[in-house]
């Protein structure tokens, strides 16, 4: 029976989906996780709004979260307004734009190349590699799969162009480019990514396709595409820098930064060949040993060197290999973002470079030698298999936080974020004393880190344990003034010790520095209350109520402002509301606004 060739490119597709989705079919059942998700999805009020038109005005107009990718918000508006905030259906989200960009993957190298196999095979490590779990079984990472998408689809529609060049097929090209920039800026690689395909698969360099053209005339037609590159590039270093999020030389000097670099290219072809000892995050060495610097840097050499020397009639080699390189450049370090050595995120788009050459390179070296096309399948078919066991464990680390971070505390050492996040994730499940060990350690690993003194304030206010608690929220003050819950918890504290009038002032600061942080303005207000200043607590109350109409508390407290003001008609307007939204707390304002009954005679 003869099978054609599109009923085989039908099948391979097949393959691959369902390959994708066996591996990753559990994240359905995974939770949200403390690191990221809550800045992102679950604690920020304009995704848990839903879709509406203020929030797609809010995603174009903010640079929440150190970058602009409005594209990316929306996505997450809009699983929320169609599953609310279930962790399991937000997953899948991103599972099934891990699928689409495996399918496109394979479309856009069968297209260029004309191949089936190879093409599948590339794809079919991009869909279960190990290192790419972190992009899509972690909900905040989602702007790596959805820009992903328009890169696979751009490239897709880029080949189309290489085929039968036109002005309609290039403003295709551009309306996906932008679209991955509007989703994260790391696609800013793309237009050099052309160039390279320019040279191979496409081979529009020696005039062997139609419409190809001197290499002056390829790069002249990427300068739109480069120039876009440009201004997302300034827009996201602009946005975070106005975080505070870009490391100054003077706290990480250049060499470091460059020692970090080298080491962690070769890292992540190692990790890529052999992926263990993968964990959410990777502390920054500050200091390397010049040894393992100068291992890693003659390591790349030997490979560029390689690549040089057998490029002739190998044009994977070069493209594979700078398409790994260079797409990298953005998140290697040189600038540095947060304080990580590196992440198995900023592989996900990378790695292709090193599939491209793997299995192109396979499939050579044993026509060679054996001239038979059985071997390479079953090698890599063999790789495929065991790929995907492995990345199916290391999906099962992601189910929750606390499962999340004591993996990576296997997997590094010195990991202060891991500690710190598994303390806030044991602090949620009521194990105060684990999460104040796990919180001790983070400070050990770095002193100065405030939301761990924060974090282990508040347990210890908890305790009752208030002058340690004092100590501990001031000292995270002084490291960072501007720690609004800091500040906030320490007003808390002092309330309860009786030191109202520092307490307020403490309050006011943290609503003066962020007056979008509903839980202040909610203290602040009670705290005016107790000094007899209504109207000022209504206020606090009423800011509460609009930065956060879902929590019923605020309207309760407000109501009851308005009472003590004598606004008989606002606080009846509250328990209208509450009344549809906590009845109870309805029940209990009109008791107050009915006041008590009169004695029976």
């Amino acid at each position: 029976m003869n099978v054609t060739p599109a009923s085989q490119k039908l099948i391979a597709s097949l393959l691959l989906l369902a390959l994708t989705l066996i591996v990753f079919r559990q994240v359905g059942h995974h939770e949200f996780i403390n690191y990221d998700d809550p800045l992102l999805i679950t604690e920020n009020r304009h995704i848990a709004e839903g879709l509406t038109w203020d929030g797609v005005r809010w995603a174009f107009t903010t640079h929440h979260a150190l970058n602009w990718h409005p594209l990316t918000w929306i996505s997450h508006m809009l699983d929320v307004e169609l599953f609310r905030f279930q962790p399991g259906a937000h997953h899948l989200s991103s599972l099934i734009l891990h699928m689409a960009n495996t399918l496109l993957l394979f479309l856009a190298l069968h297209r260029m190349t004309g191949t089936l196999w190879r093409a599948g095979f590339v794809a079919a490590f991009f869909a279960v590699h190990p290192l790419h779990v972190e992009s899509v079984a972690w909900a905040a990472e989602r702007k790596d799969v959805l820009s992903t998408f328009f890169w696979m689809a751009a490239t897709l529609a880029y080949a189309r162009y290489a085929e039968r060049p036109g002005g309609p097929a290039y403003l295709l090209v551009m309306v996906l480019f932008i679209m991955g920039l509007l989703s994260k800026p790391m696609v800013v690689t793309l237009p050099f990514v052309f160039m390279l395909l320019d040279y191979w698969p496409l081979r529009r360099l020696n005039g062997s396709h139609a419409g190809s053209g001197p290499i002056f005339r390829l790069i002249l037609e990427k300068i739109p595409l480069l120039a876009l590159s440009a201004a997302s590039s300034v827009v996201t270093i602009w946005a975070q820098r106005s975080w505070g999020a870009i490391i100054p030389f003077d706290t990480l000097p250049l060499t470091a930064r460059i020692q970090n670099a080298v080491l962690s290219y070769a890292t992540y072809v190692a990790k890529t060949l052999w992926p263990s000892g993968l964990a959410v995050f990777y502390p920054h060495p500050r200091r390397i040993p010049w040894t393992d610097v100068t291992t890693a840097a003659l390591f790349l050499a030997m490979i560029s060197l390689g690549v040089a020397a057998l490029r002739k009639n190998r044009g994977y080699l070069p493209v594979g290999w700078l398409w790994f390189l260079g797409t990298l450049v953005p998140v290697i370090g040189l600038i540095q973002v947060g304080s990580q050595a590196m992440a198995d995120r900023y592989t996900y788009i990378p790695l292709i470079g090193i599939f491209i050459i793997g299995v192109w390179g396979l499939y050579d070296l044993t026509g060679l030698a054996l001239r038979g096309r059985v071997i390479p399948k079953a090698v890599l078919g063999a790789a495929v298999v065991a790929l995907a066991v492995t990345a199916s464990v290391q999906v099962s680390y992601w189910r929750d936080s606390v499962t999340l971070y004591r993996h990576a505390l296997e997997m590094t050492e010195q990991n202060g974020v891991a500690h710190y996040n598994l303390g806030v994730a044991l602090e949620r499940l009521g194990d105060t004393g684990r999460a104040m060990e796990h919180y001790r350690e983070a400070l050990r690993i770095n002193p100065r880190n405030d939301m761990a003194l924060n974090n282990l304030g508040r347990v210890l206010a908890g305790q009752g344990r208030y002058g340690d608690a004092v100590s501990c929220l001031k000292k995270a003050l002084v490291l960072r003034p501007a720690n609004v819950r800091a500040r906030t918890n320490l007003g808390v504290v002092l309330s309860r010790v009786g030191q109202l009038r520092e307490a307020l002032r403490e309050h006011a600061e943290a609503v003066r520095l962020d007056p979008r942080f509903v839980t202040a303005r909610y203290n602040y207000g009670l705290l005016l209350g107790r000094f007899e200043r209504y109207a000022e607590a209504a206020t606090q109350f009423r800011e509460a109520v609009r930065l956060a109409p879902q929590r019923p508390i605020f309207r309760y407290y407000l109501g009851l402002m308005c009472l003590k003001t004598g606004d008989s008609g606002c606080a009846r307007k509250a328990v209208d509301t509450l009344r549809s939204q906590a009845p109870d707390l309805a029940l209990k304002l009109e008791e107050q606004i009915l006041g008590p009954e009169a004695p029976s005679s």
